[in-house]
């Protein structure tokens, strides 16, 4: 930056404190001057700042601060760093919104911004004079465009980008395409067209999505557990609820596969997971701390709002959890998970979320209420006393010894001030078979299922049987002692130790995060019964 800066396009003249700074940390000599090639509001809405890139010489500079100048065509700035090999004297838009006539320009809503190398911060207008739009500009369409930053009167507005010049680089066509301008679409009806609903608002699904996964790794990474990818090929179905797919190689009469002789590719069946539970218990003994975030299949046999055939499982296992202390740290541990994933989203993603908050105000309440108040813990035969007192409100009765059903979960998580709850405590009959039973209750499990408002389970776990001989009780009365001779080897050598551990179902902790009512809504190719279309 010591030598003279060529000018792309449109010079950025400096005020004088502005230029003072710049040279103080920078130590220029002269004065920067260059072409804008990105523009974004902070994330942070209360916070009226701008981010501003600019290319000079083949870098990108970006911005920590910016002033724009009464004439609204002049940008000052200070330079916050430079980031070096990258070709950026273009941008990339994807046009949202039909134009618009508005003072002799053609007004198009360009949502938000890409590059062909990389993502730059957001630009919500950019404004296309009259004799330069293209004609086959249209709805949806993707372009080249470049030039100036300025301040926006339009409602709900900081700042546009006034193109000087534009280039149409994918034409859409619109006569049979399902999506049209000013227009909106119910989710129902997007869902309709997986292979398109990118373009639409569902992308912002897809950005919280995303850091959501991001957030989830960094608080394992920082908490040193070790991430195991665990194998979606099984022999054996971790809940035993039966509810498998079954996997077979696609037989060819041309030639012979490598399959057995009796036809099996494996000699024995084998399912698509359901889970990766006892997977991450093989590693606890070695690893202490572990985790995976992997898809998971369930063959279930339903069309509701709440079921998917695939979708993706946060599970976690860690070492030398026992007894009442134990599974204290396991449900604290859950809490911790949540509340700072959903701490960094609210962070970095905050435009996104509020998208889907002003469509159900309600779920920005519950969301800060969870961060703000302790979950809330109620132990199985207390929910159970609670539904009864109150049985005039269900459909299906409460009964005691059986688990909840989703009116119960619901009206337990209202009751309880529609904050999330732990139900710990469960009877032993309705776990599942490695679920650690307690000391003081052999007929009890250290096991839970969190609660969520307006979603219900979100999360189920509990500590491990440890015992060798009560596992292998277990395993006998459930018939499962030939298909996990291996699970029980773990507790059989010596060096086992007692774990704990948890299972979230991602989906359905975003239909909290964002109040969306189906959970095929969040994710980007649901999977559910009759219905796997690409």
């Amino acid at each position: 930056m010591e030598e003279q800066l060529k000018v792309l396009t449109e010079e950025l003249h400096l005020s004088k404190e502005c230029e003072e700074k710049l040279l103080q940390e920078n130590k220029c000599e002269d004065k920067v001057q260059g072409k804008v090639i990105g523009i974004g509001r902070n994330q942070n809405r209360h916070d009226k700042g701008v981010n501003v890139q600019v290319s000079v010489e083949d870098k990108c500079i970006n911005t920590d601060e910016t002033w724009l100048r009464p004439d609204e065509s002049k940008v000052d700035m200070i330079v916050h760093d430079i980031l070096d090999d990258r070709d950026l004297d273009r941008n990339s838009f994807n046009v949202a919104n039909d134009c618009d006539k508005e003072e002799g320009n053609e007004r198009v809503y360009g949502g938000p911004v890409t590059r062909s190398r990389g993502p730059v911060p957001d630009c919500d207008w950019v404004v296309v004079p009259a004799e330069k739009k293209p004609d086959s500009l249209s709805y949806h369409s993707s372009l080249f465009s470049s030039g100036v930053l300025r301040t926006c009167s339009h409602k709900g507005q900081d700042i546009e980008f006034l193109a000087d010049e534009i280039q149409v680089i994918g034409e859409n066509n619109l006569e049979n395409y399902p999506f049209k301008a000013r227009t909106k679409s119910t989710p129902d009806y997007v869902r309709q067209f997986l292979h398109l609903r990118g373009r639409t608002n569902f992308s912002s699904l897809l950005r919280v999505r995303s850091q959501a996964k991001l957030a989830i790794h960094n608080y394992f990474t920082s908490e040193e557990f070790i991430n195991i990818d665990t194998p979606i090929l099984t022999s054996n179905d971790c809940e035993g609820a039966g509810e498998v797919f079954l996997v077979e190689a696609l037989k060819s009469e041309e030639k012979n596969s490598q399959s057995s002789s009796d036809g099996m590719f494996f000699n024995h069946p084998i399912y698509l997971t359901v889970s990766g539970q006892l997977h991450l218990e093989t590693m606890v003994s070695g690893l202490c701390k572990v985790y995976n975030f992997s898809p998971a299949f369930r063959a279930e046999n339903s069309l509701s709002r709440r079921h998917l055939s695939e979708f993706w499982m946060v599970e976690a296992e860690e070492a030398f959890l026992k007894g009442s202390e134990g599974f204290e740290c396991l449900t604290e541990r859950v809490e911790s998970l949540i509340k700072s994933t959903t701490q960094y989203l609210l962070d970095r993603q905050e435009e996104d979320i509020f998208y889907y908050w002003k469509q159900n105000q309600d779920t920005e309440t519950l969301v800060r209420s969870s961060l703000e108040k302790d979950f809330g813990h109620l132990p199985y035969s207390e929910a159970i006393r609670i539904l009864k007192a109150n049985s005039d409100n269900f459909k299906t009765q409460p009964v005691d010894g059986e688990n909840l059903g989703k009116e119960h979960e619901l009206f337990l998580t209202k009751h309880m001030g529609n904050i999330p709850v732990f139900v710990t405590d469960w009877p032993k009959k309705i776990k599942a078979f490695y679920m650690c039973s307690k000391e003081e209750d052999p007929n009890l499990v250290y096991g839970l299922d969190l609660l969520f408002p307006n979603v219900g389970e979100v999360a189920g776990g509990g500590l491990r049987e440890h015992d060798f001989f009560a596992l292998q009780s277990r395993l006998r009365e459930h018939k499962l002692t030939k298909s996990l001779d291996w699970y029980l080897d773990l507790r059989k050598f010596n060096g086992r130790v007692p774990s704990g551990g948890f299972g979230l179902g991602f989906e359905r902790y975003l239909l909290f995060l964002l109040g969306i009512h189906n959970i095929k809504d969040v994710i980007p190719f649901p999977r559910w019964t009759k219905h796997c279309p690409c």
